[in-house]
This record gives structure tokens, sequence and C-alpha cells, in this order.
């Protein structure tokens, strides 16, 4: 879910403000035509592409953010298991006119749980639809782009960094249809902008996840260790299911999750509450049991479990939104929703 950015002009008012106060005290008495007041400067291009990139925060909560000039030549070491897996360049994303003038910026922002998004804010369409992301790839790391859309990194069997599935949205928060190709030392980010409706800045993005914690080689994993990111699957995950999990965050509650998961029969949101990430969740959770039965790596992850996490994420956001948000509520929703699962099953 966006958090749609607001432009703020009331700086802009008060500057006209003053300037119209110091005319009438300074101007002579005689008959002068009084100089109309200059109109108001554009928003500050700071202002403007981080107002485009609170487009990008989505599920999760940006930690921190840093706005790339477009002429600014920087890579980002993309890390997991403490080794470089790969350099992604940002220089060559920002589109250019036929004088070779940037019109867009890059916002570099920080994600919870080793996650980082580089958001390319588009101020023009750029040439074929597309953007550009220089990578450099560490020579024992291979990539995969899956059936997800994702860019999932191997080193060996063991998964050490995912690209997730991109995304972009304009201005107007209307999600712009797009999707990755692999070429020749280029992550490449393909957008549909034929719809006149589209209205620039667009903001596409890569969001790269560090897979930093223990890896489960020999099935120790259980529901609990795989839902909180304390263990990953490997490679036979991804190739039985077509995605790998990232992390997923709402207010109270983080997991990992599949992203394209939903709470398939009950609505996701509500007065009082937020069942997104739980559902997500839930689905990943699944997922690993139903990959469990053609290979051992999964076997520890029990249904029961499954279900009394999804609970557990669920009441995590109820106890964050505090009595007056509606958390009684929200307990009694997810009390429901966690009752009405029982039946089925992965």
């Amino acid at each position: 879910m966006g958090t749609k950015g607001r432009k703020t002009r009331g700086g802009a008012a008060a500057l006209m403000f003053t300037a119209g106060a110091v005319a009438a005290f300074t101007s002579p008495a005689a008959a002068e035509v009084p100089k109309a007041p200059d109109p108001p400067p554009p928003p500050d291009d700071a202002a403007r592409v981080r107002e485009a990139a609170l487009l990008a925060e989505r599920d999760e909560r940006v930690v921190r953010s840093h706005i790339l000039d477009a002429d600014d030549d920087r890579e980002l070491v993309l890390d997991g298991d403490g080794e470089a897996v790969a350099t992604l360049g940002t220089t060559e994303s920002d589109a250019r006119d036929d004088d070779g003038e940037a019109h867009s910026s890059t916002v570099v922002a920080e994600l919870p749980n080793g996650g980082t998004r580089v958001a390319a804010v588009i101020d023009e369409r750029p040439e074929d639809d597309e953007i550009t992301f220089p990578i450099s790839i560490d020579e024992d790391v291979f990539p995969w782009l899956v059936e997800s859309g994702q860019v999932v990194f191997l080193r060996g069997v063991d998964v050490v960094g995912v690209i997730d599935v991109p995304w972009a949205v304009d201005v107007a928060g209307r999600e712009v249809a797009t999707s990755f190709e692999l070429r020749d030392g280029e992550l490449v980010q393909r957008l549909a902008l034929d719809d006149p409706a589209i209205q620039y800045p667009v903001v596409a993005d890569p969001s790269y996840w560090q897979m930093s914690h223990s890896i489960s080689a020999h099935g120790g994993g259980d529901a609990v260790s795989y839902g909180r990111g304390w263990t990953r699957p490997l490679k036979d995950f991804t190739q039985k299911r077509g995605y790998y999990p990232v992390f997923g965050s709402n207010q109270g509650t983080t997991r990992a999750v599949r992203q394209s998961g939903e709470c398939s029969w009950y609505p996701d949101t509500g007065l009082y509450w937020d069942f997104q990430i739980p559902c997500k969740f839930h689905d990943y959770c699944w997922d690993l049991i139903r990959v469990s039965r053609v290979t051992p790596n999964y076997g520890k992850v029990k249904e029961g479990a499954c279900d009394n996490e999804f609970r557990t994420s669920m009441m995590e956001h109820c106890n964050s939104r505090g009595f007056w948000g509606g958390s009684e509520p929200c307990k009694a929703e997810a009390t429901a929703v966690y009752l009405a699962v029982q039946p089925f099953s992965p």
C-alpha cells in the first residue's frame, strides 16, 4: 500500500506575502503602478523527487533515503552472507534528452531487514521505454530470472540475494506494467508507457534483499524460523514454486512472505485491521509444506505451526494499533480469520 506524498506550497506562499509586505512599506507615495508579484517558483527538485519517491514505500517503511543527482556516478554493493554478490550502478538508469541533459533522478532508500530500494524517478518518457542499471556480478554467483519476475542470485545451491519483482507507478499512483531483462552487464527494466493517461514523474523500482540469515541446508527450519527469516529456503524451493520469499513489513509485524500472496477469501484490510503481511506469510508457509512433499529439506514445517504463526503475526499488528486505534476489534477479526482457515489444508 503506497504512501502518496502531498506537495506543500506553504513556503512559497509565505515568501510572496513577505515580499508584498516589504513593497507596501518601501514604495513612495507617488502614483506608481505597483509591480505584480513574481509567480511562485516551481517545487524544488529535491522536494519533487522525494515526494515522488514516497510512492515507492508500499508495504515497507523506508528507514532512510538519499537522493542522487542524475550525474552522480555511484555504484551500490549488493551483499549476501557478508560477501559481495554484485554491484549495481545508477548512472545509466537516468533518462536523458537529445542534448545529453539528464531528466531523472535516483533515490536510494534503506528498507528494514537488509533491503535496499533503487527508485529511478523519471520526468519524461525514456527512449525504448526502458531504463538500464549497469550490474557487475561476482564470478561465483549465478543470476537467475525466475517465473515470478524476480532475479535470484545463487552461489551453488544457496540463495544469497534477491532483486524483487519490479514495479512502477506514476505520480498519480497508477501502477505501470513493468518487467526485468538481464542483458550483458545490464539489468534492464522495461516499462509499458503507451497509456496517454500516465502522468510523470514515474517511479520505477528495483529492490534488493540480502539473504544474511542462516542457511537451512538440512531442513532444520520450522514455520517460525522460516517466517521470521532466521532460516531460508534453498534453490529447490524456487524451482518448485517459481518465486523466492522476501521480507514484508506492516504496522507492528514483519515476516518473510510470498509477495503475490493475499487473503484469498477474506478482505485483506478493513476499518480496524490490515492483514496483508500475515496472509502473504501464510501463503509462503503453505508453499513450504507443498515443497516438503517432494524434498526432505522442509519436513519440519507443519500446517498447525503455519496457522499459529499466522495468528501471531495478526495479533502483533492488532496490538500495535492501541486501544483507540481499534486493537480489540482487530483481535476479534484475527481470531475469526484464524478459526476460518482451520478446515483447509495446503
